[in-house]
């Protein structure tokens, strides 16, 4: 367990320049020959949030508890999901995009899940700013418990390298995985309390919600800027979100060290 794990900092160590170079080609391509750029990063989550807050806080009522304004609440769930959520649909295409690296025996493919996830926290760091500026807006007081936000993004980021693993692999090998994921990663959005609270479903079914490793990301990402928590007060949470990454890294390395020698000659 710890011989893979130290094989793949050792990489890492090796092939750190590689990686941020990669991760900045990343950022700058995906808004590559537009007008605005790198702007495109906080345009297109400002215009989401805008819709879910006429949606669900002007058309539907929605009202957070302690009298938080509605898109504050939801933007600080929202900046989590997007660090996840973007990792994870850029990791699962990492392999495809870079089709011309697998084909060189030397290079490390296992880093290259890793690229679209280290922007994703980079833009992620963008709209925390982004967020500082809504809550300074909106009258809400800042604390120092907002710097467990760090932890969080680290913690969504390595969820996202677990799943990104194998579903990066196994999108080479089945053409169909990577809409499938798609539709996956739908679902997760409407079943993770974001836009709404956990508050409206019966006692019996709120249980349910722990099961989701991104609820503990939300929650926790509230609990740090809206709520004055410490992520240890959710202890048993805590430790059910980490069992869950660290299976889900043994078991994507695991897939993925399996196929590695086959993507070269299948991609």
């Amino acid at each position: 367990m710890l011989r893979p794990a130290i094989a793949f900092i050792k990489t890492l160590t090796q092939f750190r320049y590689t990686l941020w170079v990669l991760a900045r080609q990343e950022i700058r391509s995906r808004y590559a020959g537009s007008l605005l750029g790198g702007a495109w990063n906080l345009i297109n989550p400002m215009v989401m949030v805008f819709i879910y807050w006429m949606i669900f806080s002007v058309g539907f009522k929605v009202a957070p508890a302690k009298d938080i304004p509605f898109l504050t609440w939801f933007f600080c769930a929202f900046v989590v999901w997007s660090t996840f959520s973007d990792g994870l649909s850029g990791s699962a295409n990492s392999l495809i995009k870079n089709r011309n690296l697998i084909t060189k025996t030397k290079f490390p493919s296992q880093i290259l899940p890793l690229v679209p996830i280290l922007s994703s926290l980079i833009n992620s760091l963008i709209l925390m700013g982004l967020l500082v500026g809504l809550m300074l807006l909106q009258g809400v007081p800042l604390s120092w418990y907002s710097f467990q936000a760090l932890y969080y993004l680290i913690g969504a980021g390595l969820l996202a390298l677990g799943a990104g693993w194998f579903f990066s692999a196994a999108s080479v090998l089945i053409k169909d995985l990577s809409p499938i994921l798609t539709v996956v990663l739908q679902l997760l959005f409407w079943a993770t309390p974001i836009f709404y609270q956990v508050d409206l479903f019966p006692a019996e079914y709120r249980k349910y919600f722990l099961l989701n490793p991104i609820y503990y990301l939300t929650e926790g990402f509230r609990g740090s800027f809206l709520y004055e928590r410490y992520f240890w007060e959710s202890g048993q949470q805590g430790l059910f979100f980490w069992g869950v990454v660290f299976f889900l890294l043994l078991f994507g390395g695991w897939f993925f060290k399996g196929v590695k020698n086959e993507l070269a000659d299948v991609i």
